[in-house]
């Protein structure tokens, strides 16, 4: 059974993230950082009692193929010559992650631009279970 974090009131959401902005160590930024983000949890289940707030983490990955270099036979002083496809095919990865549950949703989509991004919010929603009682915020 995990145990549950407790945030003392030392800092204000502000102040944290100044410092997660702030800070040169990749280490101690992080840390500030997820502070910050359970800060602003924190002060929206403060805000919106009669709510349930859950806690989802989002990141996008691209992956893809290029095209490979090849190793090619030239005469000694001459500029090697080689036929290569230069095609390019993506595929983008949107994941969101519930730390509290460790619960993992993710989204294979061609491209990013607003149009997909907002189709895969409206399908989080769907699978997220976002409902009147439910509401989504997006914080970057």
């Amino acid at each position: 059974m995990p145990r549950k974090a407790h945030l003392e009131k030392h800092h204000s959401p502000s102040e944290l993230k100044k410092k997660y902005l702030n800070s040169k160590d990749f280490v101690e930024s992080r840390r500030w950082h997820l502070l910050w983000k359970v800060s602003l949890v924190k002060k929206l289940e403060e805000k919106h009692r009669e709510s349930e707030v859950d806690l989802w983490f989002f990141d996008e990955h691209r992956i893809g193929l290029k095209p490979i270099l090849r190793k090619v036979w030239a005469k000694v002083g001459e500029r090697p010559m080689a036929v290569v496809q230069h095609r390019y095919e993506w595929l983008y990865v949107y994941g969101f992650v519930k730390p509290k549950t460790g619960e993992t949703l993710w989204y294979l989509i061609p491209r990013v631009n607003t149009k997909w991004l907002n189709l895969v919010y409206q399908k989080f929603a769907v699978d997220a279970g976002i409902s009147e009682k439910k509401s989504f915020v997006s914080r970057r």
